[in-house]
């Protein structure tokens, strides 16, 4: 019965010692900017006089516009595309 008592102490007593402090997970969100080349929308930097303008010219001008939109167009569309995919990933990370 000695035995017994001293063995019930000795484990009460070590299971009586400081308990494992608990690991804490920290979330933590990070804001995604896009690369500068996507940010790229070129402007017409000399637009001609608009009295004197011919036909030619005008037209001209339509098509450098119409192409820089579409160059626009894609960059704001890669920067749409980037950002979902790091909402994406942020979602799946949480």
């Amino acid at each position: 019965m000695k035995i017994l008592g001293s063995l019930l102490i000795v484990l009460l007593a070590a299971s009586c010692g400081q308990p494992e402090k608990p690991q804490l997970i920290k979330r933590e969100s990070v804001v995604f900017i896009p690369a500068d080349k996507f940010f790229y929308c070129p402007n017409p930097v000399d637009l001609p006089d608009p009295d004197t303008l011919t036909d030619t010219q005008i037209a001209t001008l339509l098509v450098m516009m119409d192409t820089n939109n579409r160059i626009c167009k894609k960059s704001v569309v890669s920067i749409h595309k980037q950002l979902l995919r790091a909402k994406q990933q942020l979602e799946n990370n949480n």
